[in-house]
């Protein structure tokens, strides 16, 4: 702990870095006009697991307790990666660019403060809540509900005006690309044998595919080109936050502006992955409000390229999947990619 502060003030010299500590973040609250006088830090706990980022909810005495988000030149849950700190900036801008617009409002959290020297948010807290990562496991699924809210989501997303000035994020696209598009598929020293018994194999026959290399290659060039869609980026289950007033979207830090079938593709496979019911991932894929610029080819090869690129890249998933579940799962997925349509939804 100690050493990775030391990290970020020789990174960011005279800086504040964001622990849970109370006093030292209650005089930086107060400095910054986002606590009271006479108010102060009652409790600091942490809302979820933070991947990207530090995150912590700040209780005071006498107001409404709010998150507090920092960026570090590095990720939270693996420091050993590099990435960008500005994805604070791109996150600031999304939200505060979505929530201008009535039927997107109410899914996200209101900005409170935007420290950009400190690359720290501050942000409405939802309360007691738990991300969707429980979708991946045996006893829970997603509820029809979740699924309309998701995709009312996006498609009101796409009828908002398209932003004049927008972010590239191309720092934090790259970094993104080389774990879905590309570390995933070349020899790596993530021993995937100690997530699951067998899976190094299953990974090896991918990685010997030349025509599935090739597309997944195109796929990525696409993702890093400039397109013409507001994307949050990575919309996916530790996306979505089940709160007491119903679906939530947090963390559009890999947001840019790209192709139409990012979102959806990523998503799509997303409930594959949680074992949805083939009648309800149909039902996404009939909400879903497709421009006449769709491409049935780009949506499916992204479908199984996240789906590949969490079977056997290093941000593993929680999931309860035999190996032969996986076979199945991935043996579809190079199918979609290959032929670039979606003809089957199971084996």
């Amino acid at each position: 702990m100690r050493a990775l502060k030391s990290k970020y003030l020789e990174f960011n010299p005279g800086g504040f870095y964001l622990e849970p500590q109370k006093a030292t973040l209650e005089k930086y609250l107060l400095s910054r006009g986002l606590l009271n006088h006479g108010d102060g830090v009652k409790k600091i706990e942490k809302p979820g697991p933070g991947n990207m980022n530090a995150v912590f909810r700040v209780i005071p005495y006498h107001a409404r307790s709010f998150v507090v988000k920092q960026a570090r030149p590095w990720v939270e849950k693996y420091p050993e990666l590099d990435a960008p700190v500005e994805r604070t900036s791109v996150e600031n801008s999304y939200y505060h660019y979505v929530n201008r617009y009535q039927d997107l409002s109410g899914f996200s959290p209101k900005i409170l403060g935007f420290d950009p020297q400190n690359s720290l948010l501050v942000m409405e807290d939802f309360g007691e809540s738990t991300d969707y990562g429980f979708v991946y496991g045996k006893d829970l699924q997603f509820g029809q509900q979740d699924l309309n809210a998701a995709c009312t989501y996006l498609n009101k997303l796409k009828d908002i005006p398209v932003p004049e000035l927008y972010p590239a994020n191309i720092a934090l696209r790259r970094l993104n690309h080389q774990h879905i598009f590309k570390l995933p598929f070349t020899d790596n020293t993530f021993e995937l044998d100690h997530v699951q018994s067998g899976l190094g194999k299953l990974a090896k026959n991918c990685k010997q595919d030349h025509k599935l290399l090739e597309r997944i290659d195109d796929l990525g060039k696409i993702y890093l080109s400039q397109g013409s869609f507001l994307l949050h980026g990575d919309f996916y289950p530790g996306s979505f936050l089940k709160t007491a007033t119903g679906f939530k979207v947090i963390d559009p830090e890999f947001s840019f502006m790209g192709p139409e079938e990012w979102d959806i593709g990523v998503f799509m496979a997303h409930l594959f992955l949680s074992g949805t019911p083939v009648t309800m991932i149909e039902s996404v894929l009939k909400q879903f409000e497709k421009s006449h610029a769709f491409s049935q080819s780009i949506f499916s090869g992204y479908v199984g390229t996240e789906i590949l690129r969490r079977l056997i890249g290093l941000a593993q998933l929680p999931l309860e999947m035999t190996l032969d579940q996986k076979q199945l799962l991935t043996d579809l997925s190079l199918h979609w990619i290959k032929t670039g349509t979606i003809d089957k939804l199971s084996t």
